[in-house]
């Protein structure tokens, strides 16, 4: 699994607010129809809070080499949710066969 960059804005998780990450980065492997985006918010003990998946088909022409370095965009409106929470963002290029084995993974916790 490759490490991740990721970038929200708002920089603050704010909750109940919309709120876009920004995933970018290059790895090996290819993208296609069966890519997928997941971000995750999960609480202080690591127990899942909710998730939202973005789009499946984020570039025009597929397959679409990662190693060429990417950009995905996805949005949410955050939840009311409590203090130490921590947000999973994963990406899986063949999410239909292997939903279980992300590609590329980055995550965050809130230390308030």
């Amino acid at each position: 699994m490759e490490p991740l960059n990721v970038v929200t804005v708002l920089a603050d998780l704010v909750p109940n607010t919309k709120t876009s990450f920004t995933m970018f980065e290059q790895f090996k492997g290819q993208f296609t129809d069966n890519t997928k985006v997941e971000v995750n918010i999960m609480d202080e003990n690591w127990t899942f809070i909710y998730g939202f998946h973005g789009d499946s088909y984020p570039f025009k022409s597929c397959p679409y080499d990662a190693n060429n370095g990417f950009n995905i965009t996805v949005s949410a409106d955050l939840k009311d949710f409590s203090k130490g929470y921590h947000v999973i963002v994963d990406i899986f290029l063949d999410y239909v066969n292997h939903l279980n084995l992300s590609n590329a993974c980055a995550w965050a916790q809130d230390d308030h």
